[in-house]
């Protein structure tokens, strides 16, 4: 074992503990172990942000299909959103045709204006945010109450043609019950592995399709990170 020094981008030095794994023993290959602890992103002038949006009660009846929830990366900011990680959880409030509800997670490329419908999430001031020195967020967040959202405009997104995520739910005659035992995630990039990273107009949209006649209510927790470009 010897001690190997490198040096960093403005000359700092750091001594690791090596060892000479090289055939020939000359140094060449070198074998280095080193202690690390995982650490939340640079967000400079941005922030780290959790948001659970709620519906109202869903009328029966909805389209296969329907957007339920969108969120959309501003265009005015030299900032990119990093999505980590969302999850929905649903319930039946009265009776429905037993079958599957399923939730698609699309991205959606080209988001130049929000969905109507529904309520916009509040984020201003200190919602959503980690820690309250960081700076408001950016998102924009629409969140079907009764009704399924609707595109703003033709062409206003672009859907990827299949989803990231789709979950499916056993949906029982039995109100009000839980369309599953938990927490259902949609989507979950671990640290270490590549997240979505959303540029200008840039976004994701949750559709559902749930089964015939009952009335459902459910809730969307997203989880994202607002830092400089990279």
């Amino acid at each position: 074992m010897e001690n190997k020094q490198i040096k960093d981008g403005v000359g700092n030095l750091f001594t690791l503990r090596m060892h000479d794994v090289s055939d020939a023993n000359d140094g060449t290959v070198m074998r280095g172990m080193l202690l690390t602890s995982p650490y939340p992103l640079d967000y400079g002038t941005g922030g780290m942000f959790q948001h659970t949006a709620k519906s109202g009660i869903m009328a029966a009846g909805i389209a296969a299909g329907s957007p339920i929830y969108s969120f959309r990366w501003s265009p005015s900011s030299p900032l990119v959103a990093v999505l980590r990680r969302v999850k929905i959880a649903a319930y039946s409030v009265t009776a429905f045709t037993p079958g599957l509800a399923t939730f698609d997670l699309y991205a959606a490329r080209s988001f130049t204006a929000q969905d109507i419908g529904g309520a916009a999430a509040n984020l201003s001031g200190n919602a959503a945010k980690l820690r309250t020195s960081m700076s408001p967020s950016l998102a924009a967040i629409q969140c079907a109450t009764t009704l399924a959202l609707a595109v703003a405009a033709p062409g206003s997104r672009l859907l990827d043609p299949d989803p990231l995520g789709s979950l499916m739910a056993a949906v029982t005659s039995t109100s009000p019950s839980q369309f599953s035992a938990s927490l259902l995630t949609l989507f979950d990039k671990p640290s270490g592995d590549h997240p979505l990273v959303l540029a200008a107009n840039e976004g994701f949209v949750i559709q559902a399709t749930v089964p015939a006649a009952g009335t459902w209510s459910f809730a969307v927790t997203t989880e994202w990170d607002e830092i400089p470009g990279f």
